[in-house]
């Protein structure tokens, strides 16, 4: 099975500077396993809630969810950056209409302090058996911890020109928000949804 993912930006690279919005994974909305030849799919469909936790107006993206996968063996791995996995997305954003410059759209939450909005992501791997070797683009059964780093910004133009001109309604974030970790269990002998 394919993934499509998202190359981010040079201006959405992030950082360890703690971020204006909190990303958390608040349900697994739904989850089924689909047999391969060689294991089994995993898929996740699941509810990211984004939360405001500054005491300024803020203004973000809300009309795709554009994200990144990372999943590392448990929480240290991740946090030295030592994945499992980690797709290369890329993901086309030719041809979108830029925002503009006049102030933000319904494409965009202006989220005052705790305000939130929710979005929906598919996360899916293929699973190897435990007696096959490991292969690249595939995870072994067992623990992992999944974390999703969502897009703020799915423009081809550069947000900081906007950031100044929207500056009336609040304080444009384009920068990439990390979600909080959450434990991926991965069974050797799921029970098989019918996927076809």
């Amino acid at each position: 099975m394919l993934l499509i993912a998202l190359l981010l930006p040079i201006w959405a690279v992030s950082n360890d500077e703690p971020h204006p919005l909190k990303g958390t994974i608040v349900q697994i909305v739904s989850q089924k396993s689909c047999e391969e030849k060689t294991g089994y799919t995993f898929i996740q469909n699941l509810r990211v809630h984004i939360v405001n936790q500054t005491q300024e107006k803020l203004i973000v993206e809300r009309s795709t969810f554009s994200y990144q996968v990372y999943v590392a063996r448990d929480l240290d791995a991740l946090s030295k950056r030592i994945y499992e996995y980690k797709p290369n997305i890329d993901r086309a954003i030719d041809g979108r209409p830029e925002p503009a410059n006049s102030g933000p759209d319904t494409d965009f939450a202006i989220l005052a302090h705790d305000d939130f909005y929710d979005g929906f992501v598919d996360f899916w791997v293929s699973v190897r058996r435990a007696d096959l070797p490991r292969q690249r683009g595939t995870l072994q059964p067992g623990s992992h911890v999944l974390q999703l780093e969502i897009a703020t910004w799915d423009y081809q133009s550069n947000p900081e020109g906007f950031q100044k001109s929207w500056a009336p309604f609040g304080r444009l974030i384009y920068k990439p928000v990390k979600t909080e970790p959450i434990p991926l269990y991965l069974p050797s002998d799921p029970k098989l949804d019918n996927c076809r």
